[in-house]
């Protein structure tokens, strides 16, 4: 069954592959997003409990049956209890409703609502509209409860124990304490109701600015009847005024005061309820828009991958396959495409392409082969014809060869004397060469001796050359400094002139100085004898100017003189350096000459020397010639006799050639019908 698995179905499942990555990262995505939700969740559940709990902290204040209180911490318990870790509170309340003080429920109560609050995140809340609801509902709102209940209670109980006399200092002061507590806590709500407002303004859940919507009339209405509540005892003698304490006035306004902070508490329920619901919303909203996102793009992806397939690299391979088939038929008519490209599928191209000019290499050899076959055949046909046209020259060709072979035989007596006649001059010749030989080498050694004495004046005079260029460098470097003397002593000169102006100066006022003392008389006299001393010194450094003036003129002129003589070195030098140059170049042409005829001569010599072997050669060349004409005589004489046996062999050989090429061309003519 792999063997049918496609090259498509491999890609795909080698893509697959990457989905489980892709499908574990989506799904800590989907974790950590539930986990926000559950969090909202968790708050949703831990107000709704609080809303029950504060209801039953409301009755217990305003007196309702304790074990229906107890009664409703049970169920709500019971409903949301488990995952806020609050049931040995919830017990304890219901206890302490059977048997404890209203204070001491209340306190009871009061703790249970901060367990639920910490359990559900209420405290942790990210949000601040949400948080700041939170605080109103977890902890202001009990408070202002808390609070209303005790400043009247206080002021019925004291109220009771002095029957309406009067109140000592220290009433007065644990009553206003009281109140400050209260007004502390009224102060508090109304700082959380305004970061709550101020939360609101942008929280990201389209619920932006609601606040004020749901809660400002129940506010409102809880300040108002706060304020009665306040304004039913502030003025009493219990808190330092002057008006008797009106009990009655005191339990109204403390029934309406503690209703309308129920109704602020259950505002603020709804408000926190809607609040989270449209997070949670949000967040469910997010996940399904991040988890389409993310199954369009991976659909999109796995489309895309798909036909980058089917594009890049199916069809390509099937277009090779079917290349190969019909190259397989041996069509060589074909163009073979992605030859260009540069990864493995090009790859296969250009073998395809090789394939596909070795078949056609191959179809061209065969018609190659069946061409030369036909021409063999033709070229047996022309062997035959030429054989038996061999044959009949053959006879003729004998029948000349054993007249020549006569001929030979007076020839190769000539021959013998000649030989023996160039042996006698070639004995001469060697001796003459010899002697030619020997007196090239000496004049080659001479000439040799001249040329390493023209190299050696070549050599000198570059030497020359090098060290003028080297002068005249460094005569410039001396120019240029006895250039810049000249400028430096130009600028001391021009210092020495703004020196002398300075003297010339001092001078004058040296005098001015005697002039203005000479005025002044007895008093001016002391002044005229440090006038005096100036001018004195301006005198003195005006003189010695003058003379460093002359000194620096000397100099100059000296530079100057300096920098003409060096200018003169610097060209004589240059002449010099020309003129060693000339000579140089023409050392080395003489020295190319000499060793041109160094060259010639010692060629000539060895081609003496060669004259002189070849000689040699020729001398032993007429003796050999000699003594093979002898040997002509005695093969010429021995050519007739074996004349006639050449003839029966080649008669025989042309025989079996022809009957050779016949069954070569039936071979043929078999090959080709197969």
């Amino acid at each position: 069954m792999r063997k049918s698995f496609g090259i498509a179905a491999k890609l795909a499942l080698a893509i697959s592959l990457f989905a489980a990555p892709v499908g574990f990262t989506i799904y800590k995505l989907y974790k950590s997003q539930q986990v926000a939700i559950d969090f909202g969740d968790k708050e949703a559940q831990g107000n709704s409990y609080l809303g029950i709990l504060r209801q039953a902290h409301g009755d217990l204040l305003a007196g309702a049956d304790k074990a229906g209180i107890a009664s409703a911490i049970a169920t709500a318990e019971a409903n949301f209890g488990d995952e806020m870790f609050s049931t040995e509170l919830a017990q304890a309340a219901e206890a302490t409703l059977q048997s404890g003080t209203v204070p001491e429920a209340a306190a009871a109560i009061r703790a249970l609502i901060v367990q639920v609050g910490d359990k559900s995140n209420l405290i942790l809340d990210p949000d601040l509209d949400s948080y700041y609801v939170m605080d109103l509902v977890l902890l202001k709102v009990p408070d202002l409860m808390d609070r209303v209940t005790e400043v009247a209670n206080y002021a019925r109980d004291h109220q009771q124990a002095t029957g309406g006399g009067s109140y000592t200092i220290t009433d007065v002061a644990e009553f206003l304490k009281l109140d400050g507590g209260f007004n502390t806590v009224v102060a508090g709500a109304a700082g959380s109701m305004d970061s709550a407002y101020k939360g609101s303004k942008d929280n990201g859940f389209g619920l932006a600015d609601i606040l004020p919507d749901r809660l400002g009339k129940s506010y409102e209405a809880m300040n108002n009847a706060l304020a009665a509540f306040t304004a039913s005892y502030i003025n009493s003698e219990l808190a330092g005024g002057t008006e008797k304490l009106d009990i009655a006035a005191i339990a109204a306004a403390e029934t309406s005061g503690r209703d309308a902070v129920e109704a602020f508490g259950d505002a603020n329920d709804a408000a926190l309820d809607e609040l989270l619901a449209a997070r949670v919303n949000s967040f469910w909203a997010d996940r399904f828009l991040t988890f389409s996102i993310t199954f369009v793009l991976f659909v999109l992806a796995i489309v895309g991958t798909i036909y980058f397939i089917r594009r890049s690299v199916t069809r390509p391979v099937n277009d090779l396959a079917g290349l190969m088939e019909q190259l397989a038929e041996d069509r060589t008519d074909l163009t073979v495409g992605l030859t260009a490209r540069g990864d493995e599928l090009g790859r296969m191209a250009r073998t395809v392409e090789t394939f596909r000019q070795g078949i056609a290499r191959r179809l061209e050899l065969e018609a190659a082969a069946q061409a030369e076959a036909q021409r063999r055949e033709t070229q047996l046909r022309d062997i035959q014809a030429l054989c038996k046209e061999f044959d009949q020259a053959f006879v003729g060709a004998v029948g000349s060869m054993i007249g020549s072979a006569g001929d030979l035989e007076q020839q190769s007596e000539v021959m013998r004397s000649a030989a023996q006649t160039s042996g006698r001059h070639s004995e001469s010749v060697s001796r003459l060469a010899s002697i030619a030989a020997g007196n090239a080498q000496s004049i080659a050694s001479a000439i040799t001796e001249m040329s390493a004495s023209i190299s050696e004046i070549g050599r000198q005079a570059e030497t020359a050359t090098q060290t003028a260029e080297t002068a005249v460098a460094r005569a410039s470097d001396i120019g240029r400094i006895v250039n810049g003397l000249t400028e430096v002593a130009g600028n001391v000169a021009g210092v020495l002139g703004l020196i002398r102006d300075i003297a010339g100066k001092t001078n004058l006022l040296a005098l001015n100085a005697t002039i203005e003392a000479a005025r002044a008389g007895e008093a001016g006299r002391g002044f005229n004898v440090v006038a005096t001393e100036v001018k004195s010194l301006a005198k003195q450094t005006t003189d010695a100017t003058a003379e460093i003036e002359a000194q620096i003129a000397g100099v100059q002129r000296t530079a100057q003189e300096a920098a003409a003589a060096i200018s003169e070195i610097t060209s004589v030098i240059n002449g010099m350096n020309e003129s060693t140059g000339a000579i140089f170049a023409a050392v080395t042409q003489q020295s190319a000459a000499t060793q041109e005829i160094v060259r010639n001569v010692t060629e000539a010599t060895a081609k003496t020397q060669e004259v002189a072997s070849v000689i040699g050669e020729v001398k032993t060349a007429a003796n050999t010639t000699g003594e093979r004409s002898d040997r002509v005589l005695e093969v010429a004489g021995s050519v007739n006799g074996q004349a006639g046996s050449l003839k029966s062999v080649v008669e025989q050989f042309l025989g079996q050639l022809i009957s050779t090429a016949g069954q070569g061309k039936q071979a043929t003519g078999q090959r080709r019908v197969a």
